[in-house]
Formats: C-alpha cells, structure tokens, sequence
C-alpha cells in the first residue's frame, strides 16, 4: 500500500467484515427465495465499493490481490498505511505561502505552512463555518481558503447530497485529499463551504470553462518552451475569482549578448473586464515562464482577496492592502540602446477614470507597473503613483498639496514640470530615471514619458475631453 494514502486499513477491513457477514447468511438463506436475491445484490455492492476503495489505496497490483483473497477467500489480512489526518482548511496567503489544518485524532489540530507544522491548537470554532470566503488568520498574515477539487468531483457530491443516491466513490480519493467528505462520505464543513461557492459561481468551473491562452513568441524561443507557458498558465485559471475571458503570453529571447537576462516573459488576463498582468525576465526561457506564472499566481490572489474583502466590508478599504509584505517587484535592465538612437516609438492615450490613491496603487500592482498614471478623485487632476527606492510607494502631483493619503504612500513634494515632449525626453536623458512625469504644455495635462525595455520611448497621456 502506498504510504499516506487517505483510504486506511480500518475502512477496508470493515468492509470486509460486513462483506463476510452477509456472505454468512446468504449460505443460510434458502436458494431462490426474495432474500437469498437481496443478501447477493448487497453481497455484488459491498464488493464493488471494496474494488473501489482498494485502487485508491493500493498502488502495488500483488498486494492488491491479496487484499482480495482476504475478502473472498478468508485470507489473512494484508498490511496497509496509516491514513492520512483529515484536511479541515486549506488556504494561499498573499505571498503564495500555503496553509493546511488537519485534526489529529485526539481532536487536536496541526497547522502547517508550506508542508512544516508551526502550530497546535485544541480547537478553531470558526472552521466550522458553512459559508464561503473563509480566512484563517496566523500571526499577522491572513490566509483565504483554496480547493482545489474538480468539477466533475463536485457535481458528483452535490447529485449525491440533493438526491440521496449512492456515494460517489469514482471520486473517493479527490474529495477525502481536499477535505469535503469524511470517511463514511459525511458532508465536512469545508464541503458545504466549497458547494455554496460553487453554487455562486454558477456551478461553472472556471478550469474547466478557461479560454486557451494564445501565445506568441519572438527570437529562438523552442515550441517546448510555448507549449509549457501555454499549459502552466491555462492552470491558473482556477485562481481568479472570475472567469478568465482571455488569456495571452509573450515569449522574447533578446540576441543582444549584453543582456544578463535576455529570457523575457510576459501575459496578460482578463479576468471578466479585470486586466491583471506580469512581465518578467531570467537568463533561461524556462526560469522566466516559471516567474512569469509565479507572478501572476500572486496577482490573482491578490484580485481574490480583494473581491473577499469587498464582500465582507462593503466600501471599506483596508489601508495598506496592496503590499502584504511584498518585496518590490525586480525589473530588468534597460537595454544598453545608445541616446543618439532612442527615438519614442509608442503612444498611448487614455480616458484615466477618477479613482482614489488607494485604487491607483491597487491598479498599478495588478498591471505589474512600476508607474501608474491616474485621475485623483480628490483633486481632479492627473497624478502618478509609483515604486521608488527600497521598494516605497509614493505619490507625485502637479501641485503638490497636504492631502490625506493612504499609509504607506509618500508625498513626492517635488512639483511636475511643465515642458514640451522634446524637452521632456532630453530631461528623462539628464535623469537617467525609468520614467518622468510632466505636463504637456500643449495640451496642460499630466503625461507620462518613460524607458522602455528595448531602450526606446514611450509616452502615456490623458485623452482630451
């Protein structure tokens, strides 16, 4: 038997005692009568519920068999493994780290994080809540309930609770391993939470629904490499707390020999209307599609939380949110692009809707900007929140005023100049910085020049109204 398995030695062996009693009696019963028929029928199901149960918990095909001498033949009983601790929570915190409670059978639970138990406790009243968006909070970080059962799985139990029918054992092992069912097929806390959820969304599965993530690449980039981006991202799908309705990467092997990391990836998913990106870079293609997916796995958790928090306190933002101890975001370097050869090669104009600072810094993590160029809500004019040094959030206005802003931002007190774009350029030069934000004096908005990656230009600016 394989070690761990969810299925014990104790549940085979009761079914086959219940299977050798029934055997008793239907040697006793008398042949062709009603209940010699019924004794058989229930003799052919307990069987069939032993086969099942006996490929989820042995992987070896001998022992196997012997388990099935022990059940036909009064063979002495086969060894087995310890089962494994019944899940009672499992949930990601913002920064990826996993959290599983399992119930010793004292009643005790252990908690572990990323596989390491930290914590013991007697008890946690508040897992035994039946509604969905439950948290688990350890110290100072807050982990949000994850499941990680299919569709199929789930629509099985829900026919089976709703009508009363048979367990389905086909699915035995996936809803034991994810906490759903107990032993005897018992519907656990966590099951109702992750059939109410389910039964929010629709009962559509996201994994199952999610659209092909399209993929283009440029430069030696091998078809291995687009075919593990493609399918390593079509699995988080199931993370977004939406359907994802589209899904695109960019794969990018850069010839320039000066490049420490010439590997570039980056996506972009739309999360219904909610655009939630990354762009990373690594010397191999392979390192780079894995942060590529790390990164995004961080944002739709991110996305996730933030849907939680919204339908637990409506309108209330939680200062701070956005960071969870994050560290800053690592951008590759500029290409080496000579200045006599920079020219601004991409344009972007936009209706910048009024939002918060909160909301812009919000917008600028699940863009995975370093910048994000906005309408202040308070002052109706344009302003930029940005990463600065030793990864700091700060605010830069046009006019710089005494505002109330959310911790942790910082006040840039630094004014924006007012300059045409060819001077903005020269004094982005002078700078040497990764963006530069100014007022056009064409048109008196704010705008945005900054470096892009090839060492080229590219300037957002409000659209006109």
């Amino acid at each position: 038997m394989t070690t761990g398995s969810v299925i014990s030695r104790d549940e085979l062996e009761e079914l086959v005692h219940e299977y050798h009693h029934v055997q008793a009696e239907h040697r006793h019963a008398r042949p062709g009568s009603r209940v010699r028929r019924h004794l058989h029928e229930r003799m052919s199901d307990l069987a069939t519920r032993f086969d099942r149960l006996l490929v989820e918990a042995v992987a070896d095909e001998r022992e196997r068999r012997r388990w099935q001498e022990h059940l036909h033949h009064g063979a002495a009983q086969p060894s087995a493994p310890q089962a494994v601790p019944p899940l009672v929570f499992r949930g990601r915190s913002g920064a990826g780290s996993t959290l599983e409670v399992l119930e010793r059978t004292d009643g005790t639970l252990d908690v572990l994080v990323d596989g390491v138990c930290v914590e013991r406790f007697a008890s946690a009243h508040e897992l035994l809540a039946t509604h969905p968006g439950l948290s688990f909070r350890l110290g100072e970080v807050s982990f949000y309930e994850r499941f990680a059962v299919s569709g199929s799985a789930l629509a099985a139990l829900r026919a089976m609770i709703e009508s009363g029918g048979r367990p389905p054992y086909r699915y035995a092992r996936e809803l034991l391993l994810d906490g759903l069912v107990d032993r005897s097929f018992g519907l656990t806390p966590r099951g109702r939470r992750a059939l109410r959820l389910d039964l929010q969304q629709g009962g559509a599965r996201r994994a199952e629904l999610a659209v092909p993530v399209h993929v283009t690449a440029r430069g030696q980039v091998s078809q291995r490499a687009r075919h593990a981006a493609q399918e390593k991202l079509a699995k988080l799908a199931r993370l977004a707390p939406h359907p994802v309705l589209s899904s695109r990467a960019t794969l990018v092997r850069e010839a320039d020999p000066a490049l420490e990391r010439p590997a570039i990836a980056k996506a972009t998913m739309d999360v219904s209307g909610r655009i939630v990106r990354a762009h990373v870079a690594a010397p191999e293609m392979s390192e780079a599609i894995d942060l590529l997916v790390e990164r995004l796995r961080g944002r739709l958790t991110e996305l996730t939380e933030r849907e939680t928090a919204r339908r637990r306190e409506p309108g209330i933002a939680e200062p701070g949110r956005w960071r969870h101890g994050d560290l800053p975001t690592h951008r590759s370097p500029y290409s080496p692009r000579p200045r006599e050869e920079r020219r601004l090669v991409r344009r972007k104009t936009f209706a910048l809707e009024p939002m918060s600072v909160e909301e812009a810094v919000w917008e600028m993590q699940m863009l995975d900007h370093d910048f994000h160029l906005f309408t202040n809500a308070s002052t109706g004019e344009e302003n930029v929140v940005y990463v600065g040094d030793e990864g700091a959030v700060r605010l830069k206005q046009i006019s710089p005023s005494d505002g109330t802003f959310v911790e942790p931002v910082g006040l840039d007190p630094a004014p924006a100049p007012v300059l045409e774009i060819g001077d903005a350029i020269e004094a982005l030069d002078v700078e040497n910085g990764p963006f530069l934000f100014f007022v056009d004096r064409a048109c008196g908005r704010g705008a945005v020049l900054y470096r892009r990656f090839e060492g080229h230009y590219g300037l957002i600016a409000a659209a006109e109204e």
